[in-house]
């Protein structure tokens, strides 16, 4: 069972579409809207903190400063004192993609591991969430598939 999760960091030719594609970064998100952190423990909010901000460090390295993920850090470090903060202490990913807790309204909290598949030609990241056999997070996702889908959830608080 998996659970599928895609960031897409697509190319925008004029003003607001930059500000759109800042604003709808799941890594804007997480600095600046305390909604998006919900589906996370908060026990485990500093570490999600920190790779989100080597991610962003990472992606800066290779596309330079004249890139969309330099418009991100810039902002994210004008607007989060704790994203700039992480920032100059310059974090770096490890090879592989640790455990995560994420809180689900439904079925409670739900431990996966997760494998990344990288197009950097596209600038695209297809993150793939799985529980491991037999266990509570496992019989969850299970169930979760069977739950009809539903407009918002009472953690986000939109629709």
């Amino acid at each position: 069972m998996s659970w599928l999760h895609a960031v897409n960091r697509s190319a925008g030719s004029n003003v607001v579409q930059k500000e759109w594609q800042t604003t709808n970064s799941a890594h804007y998100r997480w600095f600046t809207d305390p909604v998006s952190r919900l589906v996370h423990p908060e026990s485990d909010h500093a570490e999600q903190s920190r790779l989100l901000v080597a991610d962003l460090h990472g992606g800066y390295t290779r596309e330079g400063g004249d890139s969309r993920t330099a418009e991100l850090v810039d902002a994210l470090n004008r607007e989060s004192p704790e994203c700039a903060g992480i920032w100059r202490e310059r974090p770096v990913l490890g090879p592989y993609c640790a455990s995560k807790r994420f809180r689900q309204w439904q079925v409670g909290t739900l431990e996966l591991h997760c494998q990344t598949l990288v197009d950097p030609d596209q600038f695209q990241r297809l993150v793939v969430y799985t529980a491991t056999p037999g266990t509570e997070s496992h019989t969850s996702l299970l169930l979760l598939s069977m739950l009809p889908i539903t407009q918002g959830t009472p953690l986000s608080g939109r629709p």
